[in-house]
């Protein structure tokens, strides 16, 4: 139980830096003024997006791990990677999000099913 504990730990801090780093990359891209800065604030909303996504994993990671997912499909889509071949934004922004989804959703299963064992 305590190691489950620990790697749920460890993925919501995961989780909270890649949101903040990707949320300050964005918003900061390119500002050379506060004009600038306000012009980029529609950057951003993916990555609020994310932020939103966070607060439900913290409430329940299967339900936060399969919406992570589909978010990473949506990135994928919204990014043009394939068309374009970016792939360095495939492997740095969409790859991350989709691999801690897949882990937050396998951490929520394994968490419910190890609660559920300790009822009966």
């Amino acid at each position: 139980m305590d190691k489950i504990k620990f790697v749920r730990s460890i993925l919501h801090i995961l989780l909270l830096i890649l949101t903040t780093v990707f949320f300050a990359f964005s918003l900061l891209s390119s500002v050379s003024g506060q004009e600038k800065l306000i012009e980029n604030l529609p950057n951003t909303l993916p990555w609020i997006a994310l932020y939103l996504i966070n607060i439900i994993t913290f409430r329940n990671e299967t339900l936060g791990g399969v919406i992570m997912i589909a978010f990473a499909i949506f990135l994928f889509f919204f990014f043009n990677i394939l068309p374009n071949n970016n792939w360095i934004v495939l492997f740095v922004f969409i790859l991350p999000i989709l691999l801690l989804g897949v882990m937050f959703l396998i951490i929520g299963i394994v968490y419910n099913k190890y609660k559920q064992s300790r009822i009966q």
